[in-house]
Parts: C-alpha cells; sequence; structure tokens
C-alpha cells in the first residue's frame, strides 16, 4: 500500500561526535522497496521515536532458551527465575539518561520501561533531527504498477 514514511541518515561523521553522539552499528536504515526521496518533511510536524538501549550488564549465569524451556515448573514461579529475567532489563541509569537528554532536546517524553528496554517520545521532526544529528527526508512508497 503506497504510503509516506521518513528515512533518518547521519549528516556526517562529525555530527555524530558532537554532544557524545555516536553511530549505533547496525541501527541505519535503507529505504523501502519502491520507495522515493519526495523532499524534507515538516521541521515542525509531530514525530514519535523509540529509543532503545542496551540491557544491563550480566552479573549472573543467564540460561539459554532452551535451559529455560526444560526448566522444572517450580523454576517457573521462583524468585530466582525473577532475578535471572531481571538481568534482561535495561539499567535504571540508562533509561534514566535518555529521559534527560529527551528533556534537553525539547523531546515530551510518553513512556519508559525497563523491561522493554525502550523510551517512547514524541516531538517536532526539526528538534528530533537537532537531537539526534541526523538529516531527514519524506520519502513515498509506489506500488509496482505506479510508472514515473
Amino acid at each position: 500500500m503506497p504510503g509516506r514514511h521518513l528515512q533518518f541518515s547521519a549528516t556526517s561523521p562529525d555530527s555524530l561526535r558532537q554532544d557524545n553522539l555516536r553511530r549505533v552499528a547496525g541501527s541505519e536504515r535503507t529505504p523501502l522497496p519502491n520507495a522515493r526521496i519526495v523532499g524534507p518533511p515538516d521541521p515542525e510536524q509531530s514525530i514519535k521515536l523509540t529509543v532503545y538501549v542496551r540491557s544491563r550488564p550480566a552479573h549472573m549465569h543467564i540460561p539459554s532458551l532452551k535451559e529455560i524451556g526444560h526448566s522444572p515448573y517450580e523454576w517457573m514461579h521462583s524468585t530466582q527465575r525473577a532475578q535471572t529475567l531481571s538481568a534482561f532489563e535495561a539499567d535504571a541509569k540508562d533509561i534514566n539518561a535518555v529521559k534527560k537528554f529527551a528533556a534537553a532536546n525539547k523531546l515530551k517524553l510518553i513512556e519508559a520501561s525497563q523491561v522493554k528496554r525502550s523510551v517512547l517520545v514524541e516531538g517536532k521532526i526539526g528538534d528530533a533531527t537537532r537531537a539526534f544529528g541526523v538529516d531527514a527526508a519524506s520519502s513515498k512508497r509506489f506500488s509496482a504498477s505506479t510508472t514515473g
């Protein structure tokens, strides 16, 4: 189905060094199939962004999915299970750092979750692109039968 999308890209390697920003390997996005850039987005338009953070450093053995699947019923309802699963959560310090970054860059906090390891923020596209040191472009996805 045709639709409009935003594509973000780093403005330059130097812009990523400002304010301790750095490129995160694997976070690059490529345009969707059949998409073409149609121009810059309105910098005043609202956008929601999800920022994902790392899991807390593990100081304990984290069982594999196979081990968890073969655990006795009692373990599945024990405090040890809760402790093990908490190792996958985000560190509160990382969540708070993202909250502080968002507030300093005019981005409103919508939701923060240690379990999901994410922070959802909302703000103007112009503020978001400045905050993250990226350019944004609007693209339109055309159906395969669309020409021109």
